[in-house]
C-alpha cells in the first residue's frame, strides 16, 4: 500500500470491524487520545509531505494560491503547513473537527517542534488557542452543499479518503468544478474499499441498493458509498473536469478476488456484472484539470 492510502489508516483503523451503533458519532466528534500525540503528529508530517510532493510533481505551486481541502480530519496540521508556506487555506466538511482544548494545543506545539520549514499558520494557531481566521478559513458543510460558496473561489481542490464517504458523488463532482476557477485543479485520493473490512473490501458490492442505503445513512457516510473507480472518473468529466491521470496506488488481493468474483456473479448486485479490472482497483489518485 502506498503512503497516500496510509494516511487515513489510523483514523480508519478504529472504525474496522465495529458494531456501527444506530447512534454512531462521526470520527471528527471523538474524543482525540492524549496518548496518541506522537503518532498523529507524525501522520501530519505525512500527510503534508505526500500531498506536497504530489503537487510539485503535476507543476504546482502553493504561494499566492487559494486551496480547499474537503474532510481534513480531526486536526488541521497539513493544511496550516501549506498556509505557511503561501497559500490562503480552507477546511470544509459537515462535521468540521472542533478544537479540543485537552488535545490540540498540545499537537500544534509538537508539530510546530518537528517541522523545520516557515510556520507563521502554525504559530498563530497556537498564539490564539483556536484557529484564527487568518490563519486558515472553515467552511461547515458537506461536499453536496458547497454550490453555496461562490463560483470560482479556488485555484486548488484536494481530498484525501474523503469522497467514498459523500453520498451524492456527481452533486459534489458538479459542485467541485463550480468552485474551481478556470484553469484550476484538483487532486483527489479516493479509498474504494469496504471500509468494515479492509481485508475484504469488495463486500458490500454483494448488499442491494436498499440495504447499503440504510446502512451508509446510519454510519453517516463511514463504511463507504460503494461507487469504483471507473464511475467516479465518468462523474468527474460528466461535472466538466478533465482526468489528467488515475493513479492505482491499491489493487485487491488476487487471492482474495478469485474468491469473490464468483459470489458477486450469482449474486442480484447491480455490480454482479462489472469488469474484473474495475473491481481489482481499491484505491486511486485523481487528478482533474478545469
Amino acid at each position: 500500500m502506498t503512503p497516500i492510502l496510509d494516511m487515513a489508516r489510523h483514523i480508519k483503523a478504529r472504525l474496522r470491524n465495529s458494531l456501527w451503533p444506530q447512534a454512531y458519532a462521526p470520527a471528527n466528534f471523538q474524543s482525540r487520545d492524549p496518548a496518541a500525540l506522537e503518532r498523529d503528529v507524525g501522520y501530519a508530517l505525512q500527510i503534508a509531505v505526500n500531498q506536497m510532493a504530489h503537487i510539485q510533481k503535476i507543476g504546482f505551486s502553493l504561494a499566492g494560491k487559494k486551496i480547499l481541502e474537503l474532510g481534513p480530519g480531526s486536526d488541521f496540521g497539513p493544511q496550516l503547513i501549506f498556509a505557511s508556506l503561501g497559500a490562503k487555506v480552507t477546511v470544509a466538511d459537515r462535521f468540521l473537527a472542533p478544537w479540543d482544548q485537552h488535545y490540540h494545543p498540545q499537537f500544534y506545539r509538537m508539530l510546530r517542534a518537528r517541522w523545520d520549514g516557515p510556520a507563521p499558520a502554525l504559530d498563530a494557531v497556537i498564539e490564539a488557542n483556536g484557529y484564527p481566521s487568518e490563519a486558515i478559513g472553515q467552511i461547515a458543510l458537506a461536499g453536496e452543499q458547497l454550490n453555496r460558496v461562490p463560483a470560482g473561489s479556488f485555484d486548488f481542490v484536494l481530498s484525501n479518503a474523503v469522497l467514498e464517504h459523500v453520498h451524492d458523488l456527481p452533486q459534489v463532482a458538479r459542485n467541485l468544478a463550480l468552485i474551481t476557477r478556470s484553469p484550476g485543479l484538483n487532486m483527489h485520493q479516493i479509498d474504494f474499499r469496504d471500509h468494515s473490512d479492509f481485508s475484504r473490501p469488495l463486500e458490500f458490492l454483494l448488499l442491494s441498493d436498499r440495504a447499503h442505503a440504510e446502512i451508509f445513512r446510519r454510519r453517516n457516510g463511514e463504511c463507504g458509498n460503494r461507487l469504483r473507480a471507473s464511475e467516479a472518473s465518468l462523474h468527474f468529466q460528466a461535472a466538466g473536469f478533465a482526468v489528467d491521470a488515475i493513479e492505482q496506488n491499491g489493487l485487491a488481493d488476487e487471492n482474495y478476488l478469485r474468491e469473490f468474483l464468483p459470489r458477486l456473479r450469482q449474486s442480484r448486485s447491480v455490480y454482479r456484472d462489472w469488469p474484473a479490472e474495475d473491481l481489482r482497483i481499491i484505491s486511486a489518485l485523481f487528478t482533474l484539470r478545469k
